[in-house]
């Protein structure tokens, strides 16, 4: 379903958002149950994809929610609920993960981001279109990589496919 656990984190930040957003606009107990729970079940398979990147804009998400909803005390108690649950749920390995970044001395990222910034160039207000990535890589492929593959950067994918107004 998605190019890269980067990809879906990405997508589940999104998500969390919508849900958020209407367990905010909904009356209805039960309804209000239900998103809660989605909410919960989101940020669970987020961390579950240990994706660094997909962490650091969940945080930045949430911290903006949260200021942004400061004036309502049950907006409040929600997002802080949420931030336990999600403290709750972090996977050691997301930890593991952190810990080890000054050891990722991968050159072939530095390639693929290069490919990702000249779809961003080419393409700056609109991207080459979502879900488009793969299937233009090769117009873009200024690295000269033997094969197709996805940015495994969550934020040049979303300026490619997207344009910088979305990101």
């Amino acid at each position: 379903l998605v190019q890269n656990p980067n990809e879906l984190a990405f997508s589940l930040t999104t998500m969390l958002v919508l849900t958020l957003c209407a367990f905010l606009y909904v009356r209805s107990r039960a309804l209000k149950t239900i998103l809660l729970g989605m909410a919960a079940a989101n940020l669970f398979v987020s961390m579950s994809t240990l994706s660094r990147s997909g962490f650091i804009s969940l945080c930045v998400v949430l911290l903006f929610v949260f200021f942004k909803l400061t004036r309502n005390l049950r907006a409040m108690v929600v997002m802080l609920l949420l931030a336990l649950g999600g403290w709750l749920m972090m996977p050691d390995a997301l930890f593991e993960r952190f810990s080890k970044i000054d050891e990722v001395k991968d050159v072939d990222r530095l390639q693929i981001a290069r490919v990702g910034v000249a779809m961003t160039l080419a393409h700056p207000l609109l991207g080459v279109g979502l879900g488009n990535y793969e299937s233009v890589f090769r117009d873009y492929n200024v690295s000269n990589l033997k094969r197709v593959t996805p940015s495994h950067n969550m934020y040049l994918d979303l300026a490619a496919q997207m344009g910088t107004p979305a990101l």
